[in-house]
């Protein structure tokens, strides 16, 4: 029973987010290390959701698949607090299994998505299509996409996004 409760007490150690200071955020799980610039700030799980809920989409089943399947980020940053009455920069990084396309690589993950983000996303262009990279040794993929997406916060205001795909495999 001891064996069992150090092997518990060393995996939840093993997962949890680790900050060397108060720009970098490192999760040794995942093997990721971001620094933020000095000007931005972490966003908390809470206030990600909160972001997300408070979002008026113009395609309702669009907001409500958002609503419903957002998960927390891994980690996110902003440039500015919010509310905040421009265009916000943000970085988040998102970790998801695989599921059914368990053993595809990076590159066909982000094929599949671009024509469902082309449906879903006004102004839709693919400026740079998927291509393999190597991120801190591991393989993974790379694809730059430009998009229209109308949010309505309080300010109503329409924003124009940007946005890169990783993924790795």
């Amino acid at each position: 029973m001891k064996f069992l409760t150090y092997i518990s007490i060393v995996l939840i150690f093993a997962s949890v987010n680790i900050q060397a200071d108060e720009n970098t955020f490192k999760n040794h799980t995942a093997g990721l290390e971001v620094t933020k610039p000095d000007s931005w700030s972490f966003l908390t799980a809470q206030e990600n959701f909160d972001l997300i809920k408070d979002a008026e989409y113009k395609d309702k089943d669009f907001q409500e698949m958002m609503r419903k399947y957002a998960a927390a980020p891994l980690v996110a940053m902003m440039k500015y607090p919010e509310p905040y009455d421009d265009l916000n920069p943000s970085f988040k990084v998102n970790i998801k299994p695989f599921g059914r396309n368990k053993g595809a690589d990076g590159k066909q993950v982000i094929s599949m998505l671009l024509p469902q983000f082309k449906k879903i996303f006004k102004n839709f262009e693919v400026i740079q299509s998927p291509s393999d990279v190597e991120v801190s040794g591991l393989k993974a993929a790379y694809a730059k996409v430009n998009y229209t997406m109308e949010i309505h916060f309080q300010l109503h205001q329409n924003y124009g996004l940007y946005q890169e795909v990783t993924t790795f495999s």
